[in-house]
């Protein structure tokens, strides 16, 4: 059964929080960044951008460091205590609602997480070097599960009644809650432990990085995650024209270790970076 931990995550000021958060940093040309950089002195791009003239080992050493200048800043802040985070996104007519903690290794190793998309083993290794050396997520990967009604309704009256942690808006609007209370934490532990599959909808390489960390390292069993269920995700053809797959397929071929072919799938939503972060020296 699913292993889904609270941590006690950073994240943005939540008066910042709209200049901070960032799309997935691939998403940015040269120019763009280059932009950012020279304009938005918070933006989350100013900790994990590397320069041509930086060796490698500078860079993890760079990004640890201009964190921590974030935190001093109190650009970042850290939860008081263990939390699960509620993340809602609204874009035009869909609302996403998952919910952000630590995943386990061990079930990606058993089988219980499945990836339905190849990997390229390059990037894996860059990607694991980058989490040996810098040891945070900055972005979870997304997992789905098949809904549980239960704590599907406990997700929608907790955001209905609690003050949020933070809230902002640019093509879309994204709200964040802490789930703090043991009661309910303890509640969300126990449905999601009841969950036998979860697929990778978003992260592949980040999850097989992880993965190789901790099996080449003996490091970090955990990994930063937002869980949603399969009503709450939209499944796209990667490109036009291409085959709409559902959740059940997805689920049906997956379950059987198959792959589908690459670039077969769009799932959304798209995550921002920074917006919660997993840091793997400081998460108790």
């Amino acid at each position: 059964m699913a292993n889904f931990n609270p941590f006690r995550g950073y994240y943005p000021s939540p008066e910042n929080a709209g200049n901070i958060a960032i799309d997935s940093y691939d998403n940015y040309s040269e120019q763009e960044t280059k932009g950012i950089l020279q304009n938005n002195p918070l933006s989350f791009i100013n900790i994990i951008y590397k320069s041509k003239t930086t060796s490698i080992q500078d860079f993890y050493v760079q990004v640890r460091q201009r964190f921590n200048d974030f935190l001093k800043k109190k650009y970042l802040l850290q939860s008081s205590g263990v939390t699960y985070y509620i993340y809602k996104k609204t874009t035009g007519d869909h609302e996403y609602i998952g919910i952000i903690g630590l995943s386990d290794i061990k079930d990606l190793q058993s089988g219980l997480i499945k990836l339905h998309e190849q990997t390229l083993s390059k990037r894996e290794y860059v990607l694991t070097q980058y989490l040996k050396e810098v040891k945070l997520n900055s972005e979870p990967i997304a997992l789905v599960y098949e809904k549980k009604q239960k704590l599907s309704s406990f997700l929608q009256q907790y955001i209905q009644n609690t003050s949020s942690l933070l809230h902002f808006k640019d093509e879309s609007t994204h709200t964040l809650w802490e789930v703090k209370n043991k009661t309910d934490i303890q509640f969300i532990q126990h449905e999601i432990s009841t969950i036998d599959y979860l697929l990778v909808a978003d992260g592949h390489h980040r999850i097989a990085s992880s993965l190789r960390n901790f099996e080449n390292n003996n490091d970090a069993p955990y990994f930063l995650s937002i869980l949603f269920d399969h009503e709450n995700v939209s499944i796209e053809p990667y490109s036009e024209g291409g085959k709409k797959y559902t959740f059940k397929e997805i689920k049906e071929i997956t379950s059987q270790n198959k792959l589908l072919p690459p670039k077969s799938t769009w799932i959304l939503p798209k995550l921002k970076t920074g917006l919660v972060i997993f840091d793997l020296q400081n998460w108790l």
